[in-house]
C-alpha cells in the first residue's frame, strides 16, 4: 500500500498520519508528519491518496514547525459548516434545503440521492450549519429517511444510510484486533412518545400518545415528548408517532472495534460485524472512524451503532 500527501506543489511520503472522522457532527481531519524542507501554507489545498486514489480532500489550518520536521493539520470540506448563520427556511424537499446550504458557501456538490421526504418551515438563529443538517436529517428520519452527508473526493454528497453498506465485513478471527461492545437504554432509548400540539389561538394544547406496554413492562416508562407545528394534521402527527416509537423503543447496541487498517471504513458508511455472537452481530453504521499509519503499522479503529440484525 503506498501512502502519499498531495500538495499544490510536490508529492510527499508522510512519516506518521492519522485521518479521523465523525459521522455528521464534526469535520473530517487529517494530521501528518514529513522530514525535510516541504514548503506548505495555510489555507493550501491537499489530498490523501492510497495507492493514487484520493481517500481525503481538504485544505490546510494548522502547521507547526520542529527543526526539520514538520506537523500539519488539516480539515475537509465539511469545516466549512461549522460556521453559525441565521436562516429562515419555507416548507420544501431536503434535498432542496442540501442544495442550498451547501450552495451559498460554493461548496461542490456531488450525489443527491434521497427519498422525497418533506420538511416543515423553520427559523434557525445563529445556528451552525452542521446543526441545520442535523435538525433537518432528524426530522427527515420520521419519514423513514435517514441521510449521510459524507465528502467524497472533492465534493460534499448525501445518500440514504442504507445505500452505504460497504463490502468490507469486520470479522473475529481474520481482520478483528480487539472489540468491545456496550449495551444501553442510557440515551436515545424511549418506550413512550408524546407530541404536543398548541393553537395558537386559544392557546389549548392536544397530546399524542403513543406507547409500548411489553417494554414499559421490562424497563419502566422512558418517555420522548416534543412539540409539533400548529399546521401539521392529525395524520402527520400519527405517522411520527409510529415513526419514533419504531426508531427509539430498542436498546442500543454501540461496537468499538480495531482493525487491520482499510480506508475505506468512513464515517456515516456501514459495515457488516461477525463477532461469533448473536447478540452482537450485525450491520452498524460506522459514527467514529481513525486511521493510524506509523512505522510501518496500519490500523483502523471505528465505533458504530448497530442499526440493523
Amino acid at each position: 500500500m503506498l501512502i502519499t500527501i498531495q500538495t499544490q506543489r510536490e508529492l510527499l511520503v508522510p512519516e506518521t498520519l492519522t485521518l479521523t472522522e465523525k459521522e455528521s457532527s464534526s469535520a473530517g481531519y487529517l494530521e501528518f508528519s514529513v522530514l525535510g524542507e516541504s514548503m506548505f501554507s495555510l489555507g493550501e489545498e491537499i489530498s490523501l491518496l492510497v495507492d493514487g486514489e484520493m481517500v481525503f480532500y481538504g485544505r490546510i489550518f494548522q502547521i507547526q514547525r520542529e527543526g526539520e520536521r514538520q506537523y500539519v493539520l488539516a480539515y475537509d470540506l465539511r469545516r466549512y459548516l461549522l460556521y453559525r448563520d441565521t436562516k429562515v427556511f419555507s416548507a420544501g424537499l431536503l434535498k432542496d434545503r442540501i442544495y442550498m446550504l451547501l450552495g451559498e458557501r460554493n461548496l461542490p456538490v456531488g450525489e443527491i440521492s434521497l427519498k422525497n421526504v418533506s420538511l416543515p418551515a423553520v427559523v434557525y438563529d445563529q445556528k451552525t450549519i452542521f446543526s441545520m443538517f442535523s435538525d433537518s436529517f432528524r426530522e427527515a428520519n420520521r419519514g423513514g429517511s435517514y441521510p449521510v452527508l459524507y465528502t467524497r473526493g472533492k465534493t460534499l454528497q448525501c445518500k440514504e444510510r442504507d445505500a452505504l453498506l460497504l463490502s468490507f465485513r469486520a470479522t473475529r478471527g481474520e481482520n478483528i484486533l480487539r472489540y468491545r461492545t456496550e449495551e444501553e437504554i442510557l440515551s436515545d432509548t424511549f418506550n413512550r412518545i408524546q407530541l404536543v400540539q398548541k393553537q395558537r389561538a386559544t392557546g389549548r394544547r392536544s397530546y399524542f400518545v403513543v406507547e409500548d406496554p411489553n417494554t414499559i413492562h421490562q424497563w419502566g416508562i422512558l418517555q420522548y415528548s416534543e412539540n409539533v407545528l400548529q399546521a401539521a394534521t392529525k395524520a402527520q402527527i400519527y405517522d411520527s408517532l409510529q415513526s419514533l416509537i419504531a426508531e427509539k423503543n430498542r436498546p442500543l447496541t454501540e461496537l468499538s472495534l480495531t482493525v487491520i487498517g482499510d480506508f475505506s471504513c468512513r464515517a456515516g458508511m456501514s459495515i457488516e460485524v461477525d463477532v461469533w455472537d448473536e447478540r452482537v452481530n450485525g450491520v452498524y453504521q460506522i459514527k467514529e472512524a481513525t486511521h493510524t499509519v506509523s512505522e510501518g503499522s496500519y490500523t483502523t479503529t471505528l465505533k458504530g451503532e448497530r442499526w440493523k440484525v
